[in-house]
């Protein structure tokens, strides 16, 4: 935001669609192996713990698109100036100079 790369904003705004998809595809391969395999102990425990993380990851992308939405949002408004923003500036060096 910092820097205005509104080009570096669309490419996570295109990445979360990517990793929603991944979270889909990954969440489902653990789905299958849990159905088929059974797994039980250290293996169970390993599953669950990659379809927390995924989730929180998913998660994270949505909040990152979030922010880059609104960023461009920003990048795209004309700075518009405050109708006292003259005033306010003399009021400003008035109080330094006091």
């Amino acid at each position: 935001m910092h820097n205005q790369d509104s080009d570096l904003a669309k490419r996570v705004i295109d990445g979360d669609k990517q990793v929603n998809m991944m979270e889909v595809a990954i969440d489902e391969a653990c789905v299958r192996i849990i159905a088929k395999r059974q797994p039980t102990a250290s293996d169970l425990r390993l599953v669950m713990a990659i379809i927390k993380t995924i989730a929180e990851l998913e998660r994270i992308g949505d909040v990152a698109d979030k922010i880059c939405r609104t960023a461009l949002e920003k990048f795209s408004q004309q700075h518009q100036p405050l109708a006292g923003e003259p005033g306010i500036a003399g009021a400003s060096y008035r109080a330094d100079a006091a």
